[in-house]
Order: structure tokens, then sequence, then C-alpha cells
């Protein structure tokens, strides 16, 4: 009977998750303002059986772009791309979930109770962090799945007569993760450190699994952009002492507000929130220290992708790296508060604990689904991450961003008309670029070479009223006086005159 309740639950568990996170998800319209979700469309499109007309964000992406390629491949096999969208919408919504239940899984497989499992499952599925950015056309999603096939199939390895098979199935399910996100790299010492007292013939045969998967994706990698490798290499290859200690520095700077966020929506860590966080993350070291000496791979993947999210030049991106790690962090703290793995009980006040410290932020999340926006032109925001996610700052605050996103939009949607198709466009706002006016889009040169023409291998210059990617507003307007201003929009993304001081969008052009 008990048995048969769990079932329930877990079941229920599903129904209610898939209809909520594709409720939220075929809700969003917006696309462009989150980095991937454009260049996944495209990729899908190139990869798709029944390819769409292309155009010169197609010939772009076909050159330039630097993701891996299974997730736009399954993205593309579900008919999701730029004629998709709603597809595309419905495969990730779902992967969140099948990762979630996947997740509690694999929390019974490490002895967790069941109870106890399914409320941490149940949990991480209704967690907004994950919710919202089903929102969005990411990985995450997709990703998390494999991660926990992965460590399913080593599980497996030494517990089943066809241990062979299991690791070679591991070597694949590895360089799978890979080929959704490349931080998957990090499950590489775990073939190598994980299957050790397996034996010799473990490890080459998840080897062997990991390469040819590896070679077979290569062969349909899409992109010549710079990978992220390179970008590593060049971010250390003058110097790479005082690169390491000055990542160091933004890293520590940023790692707290991103963890406290990413575990319980907080933004920022005043009064009592610090000495909590400080105790929920002596537990998580409590419980990562039982792991390491029970050898447990998940560990070591874990450390593993600490230390490549402590190398990535981008601070900014912390928040969301961390993400895929926070069912481990959950497990971590509860091993770290169970003493016998039978008992629900400790378990089960844990997410109670948890539900207790998040319930208002979580609530206020929920809240923001219902309730429309109070300006009326903007309603089609109302399940984007920028007003689903409460803790964003005052609401006014909220609306003027999420006015100006609307006006930027506008505007790009206006240059498809201005820029000839054959050519590309400096702007800060690539994916809004390439997304509305399906134009070839860099990022503005630096400074030092935005004088020579022979650098400049586009003649258009999007130029926004702001600060944005290190550049001062309007760049590179003063830095290039010459510039022949072609069209200029307000923040509400309105045309007005040549000149006009109210524009904060210009369309520029060499001479």
């Amino acid at each position: 009977m008990n048995k048969r309740a769990n079932l329930a639950g877990l079941l229920a568990l599903v129904v209610l998750s898939s209809c909520w996170y594709v409720w939220v998800a075929i809700h969003n319209p917006q696309l462009g303002f989150a980095p991937d979700d454009v260049v996944y469309l495209l990729m899908a499109d190139l990869y798709s059986p029944w390819p769409p007309v292309f155009d010169a964000a197609h010939d772009y992406v076909r050159h330039y772009a630097q993701f891996p390629p299974l997730f736009p491949m399954i993205l593309a096999l579900a008919g999701g791309g730029t004629g998709g969208i709603l597809a595309a919408r419905i495969v990730v919504a779902l992967s969140f979930v099948m990762a979630s239940v996947l997740y509690g899984y694999w929390l019974r497989v490490k002895g967790v109770p069941p109870w106890t499992a399914l409320a941490l499952a149940a949990f991480s599925a209704w967690w907004p962090v994950n919710w919202i950015m089903a929102t969005d056309l990411w990985s995450e999603g997709l990703y998390l799945c494999v991660c926990w096939l992965v460590l399913l199939a080593l599980h497996q390895v030494d517990r089943t007569p066809h241990r062979w098979r299991w690791a070679l199935l591991l070597g694949v399910l590895a360089a799978a993760a890979m080929a959704v996100r490349s931080i998957g790299v990090a499950f590489l010492p775990v073939l190598l450190l994980g299957l050790a007292h397996r034996g010799a013939r473990a490890m080459l045969l998840a080897l062997l699994g990991w390469c040819a998967t590896q070679w077979v994706f290569r062969q349909y990698a899409i992109g010549g952009g710079e990978s992220y490798v390179g970008e590593l290499a060049r971010h250390y290859a003058s110097s790479p002492w005082t690169a390491l200690i000055a990542q160091g520095s933004k890293f520590s700077a940023n790692i707290g507000s991103a963890a406290a966020y990413d575990f319980f929506l907080w933004r920022s860590l005043d009064g009592w929130r610090l000495p909590a966080a400080l105790a929920v993350l002596g537990l998580a070291l409590v419980g990562a220290a039982r792991e390491i000496r029970t050898r447990s791979p998940s560990v070591l993947y874990c450390i593993a992708y600490l230390a490549i999210v402590l190398l990535w030049p981008f601070p900014s991106e912390i928040g969301r790296f961390l993400v895929p790690l926070l069912p481990f962090a959950w497990f971590l703290v509860w091993r770290g508060v169970t003493l016998r793995s039978r008992q629900e009980w400790p378990g089960l006040l844990l997410v109670g604990v948890l539900l207790g410290v998040t319930a208002p932020g979580i609530w206020a999340c929920l809240q923001r689904a219902w309730t429309p926006l109070p300006v009326a032109a903007l309603e089609s925001w109302r399940y984007t991450r920028y007003w689903l996610d409460a803790t964003r700052g005052p609401q006014e605050d909220v609306i003027k961003t999420i006015g100006n996103l609307d006006g930027y939009q506008r505007a790009a949607k206006q240059m498809a008309a201005l820029v000839p198709a054959s050519e590309c466009v400096f702007t800060p706002q690539v994916h809004l670029m390439l997304w509305h006016a399906r134009r070839a889009s860099f990022l503005p040169p630096q400074a030092a070479f935005i004088g020579d023409d022979a650098q400049l291998t586009c003649h258009w210059f999007q130029a926004v009223g702001e600060a944005s990617v290190g550049n001062p507003a309007f760049y590179p307007l003063e830095a290039r006086p010459d510039l022949r201003l072609v069209a200029a929009w307000t923040g509400a993304g309105e045309p007005v005159a040549n000149g006009q001081t109210q524009a904060t969008n210009l369309l520029l052009r060499l001479p």
C-alpha cells in the first residue's frame, strides 16, 4: 500500500508539474533577450528534416555558432525551430519535469527513503528558479536529464551481470552530456577516476564510448565561432597567474549572492540570512564529506563542475551555472542532517524547513503568473523571467526594465527594412538583431579598433542609450563622429526625427 501511495504521488507530481511547466512556457512569446534561445532555434532549422527557407541569420549561425549540437537536434526532431516555437517550448518544459523525475529515481538509488525522495523531487520541480528558466529556450533541463542518466548508468556498472555494456553506455551518455552543454566535460574525471576501482576494462570501454560519441557529434557540429576552450585559453594565455587571481577574486565576490538566489531566492544575505546560509553550507559540507568517504562519483562530478565554473571568465553567469548543481546541493544537505538513511522524518523535516524559509519568495513568484502587468501594452511579458521573478526589485523598476526591452525589440524589427540582407551590424544586442531583423550581427569592436576601417567587417552600427558590454552609452558614436545617422527610436521603440534628443536607439552607418 505504501508503494502504491508513493507511486500515486509520483504520478501526481508528473501530471501537475507537466501542466504547469507547459502552461508558463507556451505563454511566453518573447525571444532574443536571453542569448541562447535564438541561436538554438536557428540551429534547429539547420538540423531539421523539414528545413524552412534560409535567410542571412541562418548563414550567420552556420558560420559562427558555438553551441553543442544535441539540444538543437532534439528540438529539430520534435518539430521545433523558427517555425515551430511552440513545439520547442514544450520540449524544454517537459525536459525539466523529466529531470525532476529522474532526480527522484537517483535519490532512491542513493538510499534516500521513498517519501523523502518524492518530497525533494517535488521541491525541485516546483522551485521557481527551475520553472522560470523553463520559460526560456535553454538547454539546462535536457542537460540535467542526461546527468541523472550518466549517474544511474554508473550505478549499474557493478550491479548487473552486463557491467561492460553499462560501462560502454556510461561513456556514450557522458559524451551526450557534453554534446548538450560543454561543461559536461566535468564527467570525464568521473570516467577516469570513478571507474578506477572497477578495473581497466570498464575504464577503457567507457572511454571508447565517450570518444566514439564525441566523434559522431563533431561530424554534425555547426559553426566556426571561437570554442569555449579557446575563450579560456585566450583569457589566461598572456598572464595566467594574474588572470587566475583576478578570476578567483571575482568568483568569491559573486558566488555568495548567486548561491543565495539559486538556493533560497534571496537577493542579499542581510541579517539572519547569512547565518542561515552558513548553516546550510555547513550541512552540505558534512554531507559531501560523507559522500567522499564512500568514493561517490557524484561528488567528484560536482568538484570538477565547480572547478570549471571557477575558471570561467564571465562571473555574471555564475548564477546560471550553479542551477544544475542545485539538486546535488539538496541531496548533500539531506546527507548532512541524516544519520540513518532509512529514516523519513529528517528528510521530510528538511523539506519542511526549506519550504518555510522560501515560501514567501515562492508564493510571490507564483502570484506573478496570474497578475496582469499594470501597463496593458506590456502584458505579453507576463510569462517572461523579467516579470515572473518577483525578486528583481520594486515593481516600478521591473516595469521600466521591461518597457526598455520592449522598445529595443520594436526598434530591431524596424531595422530589417533599413539594413540590406547581405550586410551585417555591430550591436550590443546581437540576438535581438538576429531574431527580429534577421541580419548577421556581432558585438561592436573594442575602442582600439573602432577607428580602423580595415578592421570593420560591418558597415552598420546600432548604438543604445545605456552602457553595455563594457562600452559607454551610445558607443561608438563619440569614438566615430563621422558615422551617419540613418534612423533613431525612443525608449518605447517609436521612430523619431534624426537628431532628436529623446532617441535612445540609433542606427548608424559608415560614411
